[in-house]
């Protein structure tokens, strides 16, 4: 059976490469990640059909967990958005890199010394600079990133 432990472990290993030494101390990140799990756990579980000990799973279900071709053309799409996202001005990159750590937009104002409509302002600037950096990189692949 799952429990929120589990739940709170498997989400710090999937989300162990956005991790940003930059922003703040691990323990933080960590704490973070495993307050919003247990906060959310009751919704999660309520989709969940139980399971039962000794219950094996249907062979004939289909498995919809992701394939290693899905995970690894997944990390290379998360790599080549973090390669554009250093393409992005430094004030603006600061606001989102904060933002999708989780950080609320309240704190990343008040640590960036900015009104809180700048900083949704300068989010939403980001935003737009990486959707134009990622659509030309996807109408020109070898403009982008090279791989070895």
């Amino acid at each position: 059976m799952h429990d929120v432990a589990q739940d709170v472990l498997e989400q710090l290993l999937k989300s162990w490469s956005k991790y940003d030494a930059n922003i703040g101390p691990v323990e933080r990140w960590q704490n973070r990640i495993a307050v919003f799990t247990a906060l959310h756990y009751h919704e999660k579980i309520k989709g969940r059909p139980w399971e039962r000990p000794g219950v094996e799973p249907d062979p004939e279900s289909p498995d919809e967990s992701p394939t290693a071709l899905e995970l690894v053309e997944d990390l290379s799409r998360r790599q080549h958005a973090h390669a554009l996202m250093h393409q992005i001005s430094p004030d603006l990159r600061e606001v989102l890199t904060r933002y999708l750590a989780g950080m609320p937009m309240k704190e990343i104002a008040s640590q960036l010394s900015l009104p809180v409509s700048t900083a949704y302002k300068r989010l939403a600037r980001a935003c737009e600079e990486l959707e134009h950096l990622w659509r030309m990189a996807e109408a020109c692949p070898t403009a982008g990133s090279r791989r070895a």
